[in-house]
């Protein structure tokens, strides 16, 4: 579960943007669905998609690499990686947006998660009850 800020989960949504851009590396393998949840205001789970790869750089590397994807301009990519020795793209794919977004109280009350700061992992029964939460 990633969290996001809105305009850029809804970004990702439309496909106007394929690269989440994070300082800390997540451990996860290409092929997982990445639940979208959508930070303050909207505070909801909007979606998924599926991560593609991590790409992992020192950010004057990965600017190049990103620029196009990341939704974000390079005074904004360099004002996030200042003083960082490494970064990292989050390449997404197959991104698709809820019919109806989850908010908040209700992944708490059905699912018993909180949302993360930044990201979350989440096991296969917490897989399980989000996703009975997501379809209600």
């Amino acid at each position: 579960m990633l969290s996001i800020r809105p305009r850029f989960a809804e970004a990702i949504l439309r496909g106007d943007k394929t690269v989440e851009l994070r300082r800390t590396r997540i451990h996860a393998h290409a092929g997982t669905l990445v639940v979208l949840y959508s930070s303050s205001p909207t505070r909801s789970v909007l979606g998924t998609a599926v991560l593609d790869e991590i790409i992992e750089a020192h950010p004057t590397e990965l600017w190049p690499r990103v620029k196009d994807d990341a939704g974000v301009t390079q005074i904004e990519f360099d004002q996030y990686y200042e003083d960082a020795s490494r970064g990292y793209g989050l390449r997404l794919r197959d991104a698709v947006p809820l019919a109806t977004p989850t908010p908040l109280h209700s992944i708490r009350a059905n699912a018993g998660l909180e949302p993360p700061q930044s990201f979350r992992y989440v096991n296969r029964f917490q897989v399980d009850q989000l996703t009975a939460a997501l379809a209600n």
